[in-house]
């Protein structure tokens, strides 16, 4: 997952941040069994398996912003 998301920046500009599911507790109860989850904006665009086309397609969306959290 952050091996894709890594060589998507090449390809376009956002920021990746990286959270633990397993130090937060509000995160552990609603992602843990969705490891790895991305969001976008506070959306799930994927989760188990993170796919170049579908963060793409996320980003180029109208209202895509720059900063994409890995949990």
């Amino acid at each position: 997952s952050r091996a894709t998301l890594t060589a998507l920046q090449s390809q376009r500009e956002f920021q990746l941040v990286e959270q633990s599911v397993d130090a937060d507790p509000a995160l552990h109860s609603q992602y843990t069994d969705h490891v790895p989850v991305l969001l976008l904006d506070g959306q799930v665009i994927a989760f188990w398996t993170v796919a170049a086309a579908q963060v793409l397609a996320a980003l180029d969306s109208p209202v895509g912003p720059m900063e994409v959290p890995l949990i």
